[in-house]
């Protein structure tokens, strides 16, 4: 009977041995797996993260099209107007010089 309880006892901790062991195995699984899954995230977030600067790097380039040809417009404009204002009183002037010039001289 002693023998019996002591054979009991005996398995009875190889048992618990055996779950220890397939709880570890178990652990060490999981905790493979969860490091994966957090790789897998930090590359997914990562190709995100640099489709994202891609994407807005594209946006402010165009943006940037945009107000230069804007401010170009508008410098092309100002410069056409002043030239079209030196051509109306180029004639002006010249008519102002040459009959100073005339008075002067007469």
């Amino acid at each position: 009977m002693v023998k019996e309880i002591v054979d009991c006892i005996v398995d009875a901790e190889k048992t618990a041995e055996e779950m220890i062991a397939a709880a570890r195995e178990e652990a060490k699984n999981t905790l493979f797996e969860a490091q994966n899954a957090a790789d897998n995230m930090r590359e997914a977030s990562r190709a995100d993260n640099k489709q994202t600067a891609k994407a807005l790097a594209v946006k402010a380039e165009k943006e940037a099209d945009i107000k230069a040809a804007e401010v170009y417009s508008k410098g092309k404009s100002e410069a056409d107007e002043a030239a079209e204002k030196y051509r109306r009183n180029l004639g002006k002037a010249s008519d102002f010089v040459v009959g100073r010039f005339i008075d002067r001289w007469q």
